[in-house]
């Protein structure tokens, strides 16, 4: 190590991009995560959207991955997410 500090990278997974509440949604998320490092510098975070879209965080690239759940109509015409299950889990390094 050098000493110096990097964010720590979040993915955040999120269903569907189209929502009017998708802005205050992100926000939350991203405020949320620096209220609870109020001492690390502000964390570096991707939103991915793996139904509607099937966009995926590469794990390797970032140090957390955000699992919210969602609205996903099993029922419906929109995939279910079933990569979601190719993501590690409990992946400590």
């Amino acid at each position: 190590m050098n000493g110096t500090k990097t964010p720590l990278k979040i993915a955040i997974l999120i269903n569907g991009f189209e929502s009017p509440h998708t802005p205050l949604v992100r926000y939350s998320f991203v405020a949320a995560i620096k209220s609870a490092l109020p001492s690390a510098l502000p964390p570096a975070t991707g939103f991915f959207d793996p139904i509607v879209s099937q966009i995926y965080p590469e794990p390797s690239k970032y140090d957390f991955i955000v699992l919210s759940g969602g609205t996903a109509d099993p029922t419906g015409a929109e995939p279910l997410g079933a990569d979601d299950a190719e993501l590690p889990v409990n992946d400590r390094r």
